[in-house]
């Protein structure tokens, strides 16, 4: 079971998201960014969140790995890429 997936998104104020059929695409200040995903995984915008359902229970780890990466094409088009070396 993933828990990670049942996190829902937050959009930050200034980030537009535009769902298509097995597609997303998030535009913000820093640029747009697109991710595409198969029919395993439901994305629905509610707001300002994002929540994403499993289309089965077997494609419940498909579900919390698309929640992380559509949470990291947000962070991406609004914070941009950071490394920190330590």
């Amino acid at each position: 079971m993933s828990r990670i997936g049942n996190n829902p998104v937050k959009l930050p104020p200034k980030v537009e998201v535009t769902l298509a059929e097995g597609q997303i695409k998030v535009k913000g200040p820093l640029g747009e960014l697109t991710r595409t995903f198969g029919s395993t995984v439901t994305i629905e915008k509610s707001g300002d969140t994002l929540v994403l359902k499993a289309a089965s229970p077997e494609n419940r780890a498909m579900h919390g790995t698309l929640r992380a990466r559509v949470a990291g094409v947000v962070k991406g088009d609004t914070d941009g890429l950071q490394m920190k070396l330590t």
